[in-house]
């Protein structure tokens, strides 16, 4: 990042690489490739991820030679794409503008995608989350609600039936907390 700012910090009149074409070129072609790389490599994180949770569709070794090609093969074809385009269709010193052509969308529309796809897996991870997590406080209170009942109970029987004492035991879902209040005598 200096060497692309360094021109603009410094005022230096001297010749920089602003003024060699195809240096100027390569490091923005470089600055791109960096972007798209990075936001793939994003996109394979949560590919990762998602595919670990929610499916077993892959061995316990995940498919890396897949994950390189993703990374770092995909912005490079891309990135060789948009340069030949650029070169053929915009010929102009350092490629001025390019922000403002419709060749742009060849880079941009695949680092879109990839974001959109990292928000659906966020989303579904997030939703698997959540879900086994309310299973499993479910199935937690079930079991301190059963144990507590079971306790109360075997220490009650067989003592003096005279006072009794109703209990109601809260439940988490709704299908519990419809279950009709019980009723256990007093030691």
């Amino acid at each position: 990042m200096l060497v692309l700012t360094e021109p603009f910090l410094f005022h230096r009149t001297s010749p920089t690489y602003r003024d060699l074409d195809w240096v100027c070129k390569s490091l923005l072609a470089l600055r791109m490739y960096s972007q798209m790389s990075s936001i793939n490599w994003m996109f394979v994180e949560g590919l990762f991820l998602h595919t670990r949770l929610t499916c077993k569709v892959f061995p316990s070794r995940a498919p890396f030679t897949t994950y390189y090609i993703i990374g770092w093969g995909i912005p490079f074809v891309l990135l060789l794409c948009w340069s030949v385009t650029m070169a053929i269709q915009h010929p102009v010193h350092c490629w001025t503008g390019y922000p403002n052509l419709p060749y742009i969308w060849i880079l941009v529309a695949p680092m879109i995608t990839a974001l959109l796809m990292n928000l659906i897996f966020l989303i579904n991870i997030i939703r698997i989350l959540v879900t086994k997590l309310s299973t499993r406080n479910n199935n937690n209170s079930n079991k301190s609600s059963s144990i507590a009942n079971k306790l109360f109970t075997s220490t009650t029987n067989g003592k003096n039936n005279k006072y009794r004492l109703s209990i109601k035991f809260r439940r988490h879902n709704k299908q519990q907390q419809q279950q009709q209040q019980n009723t256990y005598p007093l030691l």
